[in-house]
């Protein structure tokens, strides 16, 4: 029995020596919402074969997102519909047509209710791994990062995108809503927070007027 037990394990042991290495994932891209309402996504094209050109059994692989200083992102099922709990490991099966974890892409949502901080600040990476026979991860390719550019900072009250509010500001943005036409900075526009409107107008002529903008 002991060795019957002992080269069973042996066996485990030198499955899990040698690896399958999946191939890296491509095509990965963020799309950033902004201050949007809504979600930024991260898109991939997960491999279907090792680094050799092998075919691999997409049953056995599954990936895992990393954040800016290279830590394992979190899922959890307060806010993923696919996931059982917590967890960091996400699989080809886990994922519905219509939720946050799709074939192609993972949604997530910004850290706070206005939209303005979001999760990833520099970079977000996707690393593919391969689980051994006892389904344990072995393998795992490359991490393939996408480094985020700058995200512009949102000089309220500044419509026409030059740095400074003034008058300028003021009758770009009435010509824009009164027209529909023209190119706005939207997010710096939309001083009061709830969209651009003609309330914006009238925040920004105060703040001319006073140096202060309204509460």
């Amino acid at each position: 029995m002991k060795k019957f037990f002992f080269l069973m394990l042996g066996l485990v042991v030198a499955a899990n020596a040698f690896a399958v290495i999946p191939a890296d994932p491509t095509n990965v891209y963020w799309y950033d919402c902004g201050d949007e309402s809504g979600h930024s996504y991260l898109t991939f094209t997960l491999p279907t074969v090792d680094v050799d050109g092998n075919p691999l059994d997409i049953e056995m692989m599954g990936y895992r997102i990393y954040t800016d200083d290279d830590q394992i992102f979190t899922f959890n099922s307060a806010q993923y519909d696919n996931v059982w709990g917590s967890t960091t490991d996400l699989y080809y099966y886990n994922w519905e047509p219509g939720t946050d974890i799709q074939s192609g892409g993972v949604y997530f949502y910004r850290t706070n209710a206005d939209g303005y901080e979001r999760f990833f600040n520099t970079r977000i990476g996707i690393q593919v791994f391969y689980l051994n026979n006892n389904f344990t991860i072995g393998g795992v390719s490359n991490i393939v990062y996408y480094e985020l550019p700058d995200e512009p900072e949102v000089l309220k009250g500044d419509v026409d995108g030059d740095t400074n509010v003034t008058v300028a500001d003021v009758t770009t943005l009435i010509d824009y809503l009164l027209s529909g036409q023209g190119e706005i900075n939207e997010a710096n526009a939309d001083v009061d927070g709830n969209g651009v409107a003609i309330s914006d107008v009238t925040a920004i002529i105060d703040y001319l007027l006073s140096g202060n903008w309204p509460d």
